[in-house]
């Protein structure tokens, strides 16, 4: 039934009888991605690390912009 929905959603895409398995242990054991490795925040844990540099190092630049808590566009800058 599962592999019917994915079907009907993602015409283009192949899904395997094995991998939906898979993907199905993996959340029943409560195997969830870590936070700080989720490909899913790679803008916040970026900004983060260009925090911590400017922190560490005034003359850093750092400008970023928002609509609706929504990073539009990101600059940074050393002074090297």
């Amino acid at each position: 039934m599962l592999r019917q929905l994915l079907q009907g959603e993602f015409k283009d895409q192949l899904f395997l009888d094995k991998d939906l398995a898979n993907v199905i242990q993996h959340f029943r054991k409560g195997d969830t991605t870590d936070p700080e490795k989720d490909p899913e925040n790679d803008v916040s844990n970026l900004l983060k690390v260009l925090r911590t540099f400017k922190e560490e190092n005034p003359t850093w630049f750092i400008a970023d912009h928002y609509v609706k808590n929504r990073l539009y566009h990101l600059f940074w800058m050393t002074s090297h």
